[in-house]
């Protein structure tokens, strides 16, 4: 069982350890280095594909437990890629060349619309997937899609004209907003986790990531049938505290999916999965653990 959760271990602590326990690799495709991380030695192989910070330290407490069962690659998105398709092809590539045999794409929110992508243009390298709190790219789906883009467009804007050491205060009082309504502890927490990824932050990363949520709506051609090869090994985890996609978008996430396995209980709204590890993990083990 993994081991219990202390808000009180800062998250500001393990950036250092994450780092010194998962020290970068480097890969050459398409004639350019990038880093990623890959330990473990268990099967199956599973792919942790992160939200809109686009940085694997999000997932290091994650990583610590996952990898005493199954053998884990991490990356951050690199930040020249900004398109979905061409990130998603990036990914094929990188898992040809490290020679992985299929895996289960586990993404959160940003992270499982990736993971559409990815299963729909090269599901040759797809075990399976676990997908939380994330949307349905689908032609149903995508005007909630754009309305969301609408407004991101406007932050967009400003990104790309003002300094942005002025604007990281905004986003981060933005990303806590998802957390208003946990403890003070779990605020205090994310405020952690959040500064800590926010750091290292530039306005070309930021530009970057929100060029790839834009994009979302340009993959929103998801149909069943994509998926019809992973029947029974799919899991989605959708929190019912989060209010991130209305109701119509999770149940159109499910009917995409071959007979999903549906995991309603991991409370925490949008970022459940870092505020409740112990039961996220435990959960998605035991679905990792059947494929």
């Amino acid at each position: 069982m993994a081991e219990k959760f202390r808000y009180d271990l800062l998250y500001n602590r393990d950036i250092p350890r994450f780092h010194e326990c998962f020290p970068d690799k480097s890969a050459r495709i398409d004639g350019k280095t990038y880093s990623y991380k890959l330990a473990g030695e268990g099967e199956p192989v599973i792919i942790l594909l992160s939200g809109g910070f686009g940085v694997c330290a999000s997932w290091f407490r994650h990583m610590q437990h996952f990898i005493k069962n199954f053998r884990v690659l991490a990356f951050d998105y690199p930040v020249e890629l900004d398109n979905n398709a061409a990130l998603a092809d990036w990914i094929a590539k990188l898992t040809s060349l490290l020679q992985l045999p299929p895996a289960v794409l586990v993404g959160q929110s940003y992270g499982g619309c990736l993971a559409q992508v990815i299963a729909r243009r090269h599901p040759g390298i797809v075990r399976g997937m676990v997908l939380s709190n994330t949307a349905a790219l689908t032609p149903g789906t995508r005007h909630e899609l754009q309305g969301m883009a609408n407004k991101l467009m406007l932050l967009y804007r400003l990104v790309k004209v003002l300094p942005y050491s002025w604007l990281k205060p905004l986003f981060l009082k933005m990303s806590l907003s998802k957390v208003k309504d946990g403890t003070k502890e779990e605020q205090a927490y994310m405020k952690a986790v959040f500064k800590d990824l926010m750091a290292p932050y530039t306005k070309q990363k930021e530009l970057q990531m929100d060029r790839l949520l834009l994009g979302l709506t340009e993959e929103a051609s998801c149909t069943p049938e994509h998926f019809v090869i992973l029947g029974g090994k799919v899991m989605l985890i959708l929190s019912p505290d989060d209010k991130t996609f209305s109701e119509d978008v999770k149940q159109q996430l499910i009917y995409l999916m071959p007979n999903p396995a549906v995991c309603t209980s991991l409370s925490g709204g949008h970022l459940a999965t870092v505020l409740h590890i112990e039961e996220y993990i435990r959960e998605v083990s035991s679905f990792i653990k059947t494929l």
